[in-house]
Parts: C-alpha cells; sequence; structure tokens
C-alpha cells in the first residue's frame, strides 16, 4: 500500500486550520492567565479601598513631585525648609549633577538642587523614600536670608 503525497490544497487547509488551533489555544492560555483568582480579586479589591483611604488622608493630601516617570515622592516646601534651618536641622552635601555644595533638611532622601534642578540623593540621611521625599536644595545665601530675617523679626519684637 502506498501512501501519497496530500495536494497542495490539501497543504494549505491542514496549515491554516494548525494555526487557528494553535491562537485558540494561546488566547485560552492568556486568558486563564489574566483572569484572577477568587482570593486575588479580593485582595485587588481591600487593595484598592486601602489605597483610596490613603489618598483621602491629609498625610497624603501634601505636595507631591514625580521624581522619575510614574514615581512619586513627598515634596518638602519651602515653608518646612525654612523651619528647618531656623531650627539649624541640615545638612551639607555635594550636588550629584553639577558638584555645587548645597544643603538640605537632614530627614531627606533626596534633594533638588538649586542650581541645575536635578534631583539626586542626599548623602549622610538615613530616610527612606517614602519618609524622607525630596526636599528643596538651598545655598549658604538661602541659609543667611534666613537668620538675617530671624534676626531682625527678634530685634522688632523688642
Amino acid at each position: 500500500m502506498r501512501l501519497h503525497p496530500p495536494s497542495p490544497q490539501m497543504t494549505d487547509r491542514l496549515l491554516l486550520m494548525d494555526r487557528r488551533e494553535r491562537s485558540q489555544a494561546e488566547t485560552a492560555k492568556l486568558t486563564a492567565c489574566q483572569q484572577p483568582q477568587r482570593g486575588e480579586r479580593r485582595q485587588r479589591r481591600r487593595r484598592s479601598s486601602i489605597e483610596q483611604q490613603q489618598f483621602s488622608s491629609p498625610r497624603h493630601n501634601q505636595q507631591q513631585i514625580e521624581a522619575s516617570p510614574g514615581f512619586w515622592l513627598r515634596l518638602r516646601g519651602s515653608a518646612e525648609t525654612k523651619e528647618c534651618i531656623r531650627n539649624d536641622f541640615f545638612l551639607p552635601t555635594l550636588c550629584s549633577g553639577c558638584r555645587e555644595e548645597i544643603f538640605g533638611i537632614q530627614d531627606a532622601a533626596y534633594l533638588l538642587c538649586p542650581h541645575c534642578r536635578i534631583i539626586g540623593p542626599l548623602w549622610g540621611s538615613n530616610a527612606t523614600e517614602e519618609e524622607g521625599g525630596v526636599g528643596l536644595g538651598f545655598t549658604l545665601q538661602d541659609i543667611e536670608s534666613v537668620q538675617f530675617e530671624m534676626i531682625s523679626n527678634d530685634n522688632g519684637d523688642r
């Protein structure tokens, strides 16, 4: 008994059927992988409600800055910066971009350089990203002006 090779039309049909079956099987696998299990659905719901509570709390209504695409950090504003200068709660450091000497809030994780506008780490700080956030970098002249302002306010009160 001799077997004949399939005709070109039959080969095309078989290949087409094979492609359809493979794509259907792949689609079924993908949808099965993408559908969350019951426990995962509950966790997602729970997580989303917790996230909503966190972002509606006063702590998360503070100013934030996008340090890199999709990566947001708390921005420590000018009022907080001035208060830290008044309380002598700052560190000197070198900017990682322009290598200028700048100062920053002692417990900030990152600093925004006033010269080159680069956000860089505050060396010597033990703060985490969430706690410390991004502090405004300032210069020696800024420190002098805040201290002068303090002295003039003290003299005005007398």
